[in-house]
C-alpha cells in the first residue's frame, strides 16, 4: 500500500507500507518522491541490495570487514582506495581471462600479496630434501 502524507519536518511524503512473503510483519518507508510509484520503489530497492552486496564483496576481498573508522576523511580514502584496487585486480583478471587463464580475484590477490611464485615455492617447501636441511638450520639454532 501506498500513501501520500504531510509530515512538519520533511513535508508532503509518500509512505509505502510493505510486507514481504508470508511475514505477518509489515514495513514503512518514507519518501520524499511524491510521483514514485511501489513499482520504482522496489527497483530502487533492489538496486540498493546490489549496492550493499558490492559493498560487502569488497570489504571481505581486502580483509576490512570489522574495519570501522569514526572520521568521514578515513572512511572516503578507504572506500576510493579499496574500489580503485578492486577495479584493478577485476581488469587485471579480465586481461587474463582473455589470454585463457582462468584466477579467482583471492588468488591474484593472495599472489601480489606474497610477492612469489606458487610453484617455486612448493618445490622449495615441499622437497624432502628442503625440507630436512630447513630443519637442520632450524635445530642447530
Amino acid at each position: 500500500q501506498e500513501k501520500e502524507i504531510n509530515t512538519l519536518i520533511y513535508g508532503r511524503c509518500k509512505v509505502f507500507a510493505i510486507r514481504q512473503g508470508d511475514s505477518s510483519t509489515i514495513k514503512y518507508y518514507l519518501t520524499n518522491l511524491v510521483k514514485m510509484t511501489i513499482q520504482t520503489f522496489s527497483k530502487r530497492w533492489s538496486d540498493h541490495w546490489e549496492v550493499e552486496n558490492l559493498h560487502a564483496k569488497v570489504k571481505k576481498f581486502f580483509g576490512f570487514e570489522d574495519c570501522y573508522s569514526g572520521k568521514e576523511d578515513f572512511n572516503l580514502c578507504y572506500w576510493e582506495l579499496s574500489y580503485f584496487l578492486y577495479y584493478l585486480f577485476r581488469l587485471y583478471q579480465e586481461q587474463l581471462r582473455k589470454k585463457g587463464i582462468d584466477y579467482t580475484l583471492l588468488k591474484l590477490w593472495e599472489c601480489y600479496c606474497t610477492d612469489y611464485d606458487i610453484s617455486k615455492a612448493k618445490k622449495h617447501f615441499y622437497s624432502k630434501s628442503k625440507m630436512k636441511s630447513f630443519k637442520k638450520r632450524i635445530l642447530a639454532g
